[in-house]
């Protein structure tokens, strides 16, 4: 948007008001001094002239000024960088406006540097403080499943009970350490590029160790996970360990919403075309509404199904798809109510697959 003349316009009616007195109180001294009428006339048409092209030429700076710095500011990613896009105005208003942004912008620039800062040192704590709460966790994970198997060998008339409920304890304890890694990741989505390690893996191993890593939870909640690799493996582009977290959260978010029945979950691992890998989490769980499906990537987002599952929280699946994004894979998901839900992960092949490791 350009300012218009008629604008500045406005701002010059008490200037040119003053000009036009000053042109008639000229003009009765003038007729006072018996100064021909002719040389009258002219003298007050060389003051308007002279006042016209002095107001046309401070205008024309001022809106110069003013258009370069709207239409650039918002033509750039970062408005608040807009100064390094324009030169110094002509004339002194417009310097000191000039000098005042720069020096907001300063300030502004060393509140953010501040708030980064504090930021970086929070998510710093907080990915230690998530190790020390896992640790007690994983050692009350290994307690729990050698009193298991320690009943299991007793083989007591109240042994089966008891592992229930031992089974009952592991299971919170898979979901909580879920939570842990939900929220370390979560630290992670606002970081820079250098955090991900793109490499070039095979597809298959990278779904063999999604599996292994999440077949003990999956186990605990009395479901099954099925793995189907590709049966010529191929290389991929990502970063394993992201991918395999972002395995996780799916394969959470299928045992979160099981039905009653037996639950069954499917990775599978497939290649439709030589420049596409595809990873798909299916499930037979309770599905998820026609009407919900557009919006389950929205941060916080729980919709009909979170309604009847207290522990919902709307973030996995955001998560899911930020860190999809992040990585340059898409992310899709298809369901129908009641009968099953299928997440799949796109993954383009590149021509310099061989190289990426380098």
């Amino acid at each position: 948007m350009n300012m218009k003349y008629r604008e500045f316009l406005k701002d010059k009616i008490p200037d040119i008001a003053i000009v036009f007195i000053l042109c008639i109180i000229s003009s009765a001294v003038l007729l006072c001094f018996d100064v021909d009428l002719h040389a009258i006339i002219m003298i007050v048409f060389l003051i308007i002239i002279a006042f016209s092209i002095n107001l046309f030429l401070d205008i024309r700076k001022r809106k110069k000024f003013l258009d370069s710095l709207y239409r650039n500011s918002h033509n750039i990613d970062k408005a608040y960088l807009v100064l390094e896009t324009i030169s110094e105005p002509e004339y002194t208003e417009g310097r000191y406006l000039y000098e005042l942004l720069l020096y907001i912008n300063s300030s502004m620039a060393e509140e953010v540097k501040t708030v980064r800062n504090d930021f970086a040192g929070f998510r710093d704590y907080l990915e230690l403080w998530v190790h020390e709460v896992k640790l007690p966790l994983s050692a009350m994970n290994l307690k729990i499943r050698n009193l298991i198997q320690q009943e299991l060998n007793d083989g007591n008339d109240d042994s089966a009970d008891r592992i229930a409920a031992y089974r009952k304890l592991l299971s919170e304890i898979s979901v909580t350490q879920g939570y842990l890694e939900q929220i370390m990741y979560y630290s992670r989505l606002e970081v820079s590029s250098k955090d991900y390690h793109l490499a070039s893996i095979s597809a298959n191993d990278l779904i063999r160790d999604a599996a292994i890593k999440n077949r003990e939870m999956v186990s605990d909640k009395g479901a099954s996970l099925e793995v189907i690799p590709l049966e010529e493996d191929i290389k991929i582009i990502t970063d394993d360990k992201w991918l395999i977290f972002i395995i996780g959260q799916l394969v959470a978010n299928s045992l979160k919403y099981m039905m009653d029945d037996k639950l069954v979950i499917t990775l599978k691992a497939s290649n439709p075309s030589s420049d596409l890998f595809e990873i798909k989490v299916r499930d037979n769980g309770i599905g998820i509404p026609a009407g919900d499906l557009d919006k389950v990537f929205e941060k916080s987002f729980t919709g009909e199904n979170g309604r009847h599952h207290s522990e919902s929280t709307g973030m996995g699946l955001y998560i899911v798809k930020t860190l999809c994004d992040r990585l340059g894979h898409r992310v899709s998901i298809d369901s129908v109510k009641g009968e099953w839900t299928e997440v799949t992960i796109s993954i383009g092949i590149n021509d310099y697959l061989d190289t990426a490791t380098g």
